[in-house]
């Protein structure tokens, strides 16, 4: 039997498991929550095919070519208010729906687990709007869409640079139907983590029914403070709201800060463009220093068009939004999750861990406070990978025992 590839490297695309003919590989979480590939041994008949798509048997070289930037706000304000940045995936989804065809992209299912899913019309395309600090279970949604390209329809495939890069190895050909979209990413949390929390979490609310509603990105304390929201039904049919800056959510402090991170993404195969997304959309932190017009606090997107296909669909959506083309250097600056990779917290390793007999919530606290001389050791290492690049997860971590 082949090996796929290292634990450590896994993205959890799920090329490998839609891929193999004799459907012996499936997901499983392991002990940190995160979904790997696993092996039916006595079913396996050593093809191989299960590597071949694996993205990180070789990725597309990295382009030298700056992609077309632009600051973009969509001229709609309740869209734009719904969206995480400035509305321009709903722009590109819109119209890709317009001309019959279907989009593909994050939402959340019945347990509120984060799933790629399908949609084919505009109520429905609701669903996927909006930020998920989740990995996504992508299931069979590669073969899906591959049915829908052989079958000529326009396909507007939206995810992490890691999935799409999962993707294009499992289709192993160009179609003209596909476009793709990526995020600028600051890597995946643990499935099983944000379930617990969400557990811990209702558990507090009296008479607690049901959820109704969540977001990682609501708007109502502003774009730059943007707030976790859960939405909740009661047992008596009232609602229960909770809203809380990412700066105070215990579960976000932990994803921004890098502690619940997935740990292949300290070490993304995926950065620099490299993934072959036609578009990439991020927010455009420090719009306020370029475009000080744009800046009313409510969301501004920053895209990157990275192929001709990409540049084909901006322009028929781009009278949906005000746009402004920009540098790309003005682009990135707010954004170096674009080629750097992450860095993995100090007590990542303590937490995954222990987890599992704590209270979460308590625990992500507890591994964020960080002593003085730590906090120090943590700015330091930002700022050498900020000047020489990249650096291994293995290095820091070495490091951080060292001291």
């Amino acid at each position: 039997m082949v090996e796929i590839c290292s634990k450590g490297d896994c993205v959890a695309c799920g090329a490998c498991v839609v891929a193999c003919p004799k459907k012996c590989i499936s997901m499983v979480y392991d002990q940190e929550g995160f979904l790997y590939p696993n092996i039916n041994q006595s079913d396996c008949i050593d093809c191989g095919l299960c590597r071949k798509v694996c993205l990180i048997s070789g990725m597309q070289e990295k382009s030298n070519n700056k992609p077309l930037t632009f600051a973009c706000v969509h001229r709609n304000k309740d869209i734009r208010m719904q969206s995480s940045s400035g509305g321009s995936f709903s722009a590109f989804a819109e119209q890709i729906i317009n001309e019959n065809g279907i989009v593909f992209g994050a939402q959340f299912n019945s347990e509120w687990e984060v799933v790629h899913a399908s949609v084919d019309n505009l109520i429905d395309l609701e669903k996927l709007k909006g930020s998920k600090y989740v990995q996504s279970k992508m299931g069979e949604i590669y073969f899906n869409v591959q049915s829908y390209l052989k079958n000529n329809k326009k396909v507007l495939f939206s995810g992490t640079p890691c999935q799409i890069a999962g993707l294009k190895k499992f289709l192993r050909r160009e179609y003209e139907n596909l476009i793709t979209i990526d995020l600028v990413c600051h890597g995946v949390p643990s499935p099983q983590i944000f379930k617990l929390y969400l557990l811990e979490h209702t558990s507090k609310i009296k008479k607690f029914s049901k959820i109704e509603k969540i977001s990682f990105r609501d708007k109502r304390n502003g774009w730059k403070n943007y707030s976790f929201y859960l939405k909740s039904q009661l047992k008596n049919g009232k609602f229960f709201e909770t809203c809380e800056s990412n700066k105070r959510n215990l579960y976000m402090r932990g994803y921004l800060e890098n502690l619940l991170v997935r740990p292949s993404c300290y070490n993304c195969p995926t950065k620099g463009f490299s993934a072959g997304s036609d578009i990439t959309i991020g927010d455009f932190w420090g719009v306020e220093n370029i475009l000080p017009r744009l800046s009313d606090n409510n969301g501004v997107s920053v895209i990157f068009i990275t192929s001709d296909k990409g540049k084909k669909l901006f322009e028929l959506v781009k009278k949906q939004m005000m746009v402004v083309q920009i540098s790309f250097e003005d682009g990135k600056n707010g954004n170096s999750e674009i080629d750097r990779w992450l860095l993995p917290h100090p007590k990542r390793d303590l937490f995954f861990k222990n987890y599992s007999s704590r209270h979460v919530s308590n625990y992500i606290k507890y591994c964020l406070s960080l002593p003085f001389k730590k906090k120090v050791i943590l700015y330091i290492r930002k700022c050498i990978v900020l000047l020489f690049g990249k650096i291994t997860y293995e290095h820091l971590k070495n490091l951080m025992v060292r001291i």
